[in-house]
């Protein structure tokens, strides 16, 4: 028996076919109806979605209303779940790092170098560069 109200979460079709409403789960065509409470980044309605039993949940969503994220993936604002960040972004970040510490040391070389400091300056200097590189 199909009723439509704003409570039950039932879209009844017509010709035995329902849909389950926005803001509503059902795993199975046994329409056990599960209410999709707010999710604290997004609000209500967003993970679960007006569809058919079992294929209601937002993208990347899965789990009894549509509460967890499928594996690699992270909540998003809009309610689904998107793949987790990849290596790029840390390997740009060790890079940028990696230049910047050769900069900084370049530039303390030059320093050294105006003051006319000695050749054991230098030595200690290429020395430290070198352990820092390693």
């Amino acid at each position: 028996h199909c009723e439509i109200s704003s409570s039950s979460g039932l879209l009844c079709l017509g010709d035995n076919e329902v849909k389950i409403a926005q803001g509503f789960y059902a795993a199975d065509s046994t329409l056990s109806v599960f209410r999709c409470f707010g999710d604290p980044l997004v609000g209500d309605g967003s993970r679960c979605l007006e569809g058919y039993p079992g294929s209601n949940c937002a993208a990347g969503r899965t789990g009894i209303s549509c509460s967890q994220c499928m594996l690699n993936t992270k909540r998003h604002t809009d309610g689904t779940c998107i793949p987790c960040g990849t290596k790029t972004l840390t390997t740009a970040m060790l890079i940028c790092g990696c230049i910047a510490l050769v900069t900084v040391l370049v530039l303390i070389y030059i320093a050294i170098d105006r003051h006319g400091s000695s050749q054991t300056s230098h030595s200690v200097m290429l020395c430290g560069l070198a352990f820092t590189m390693t």
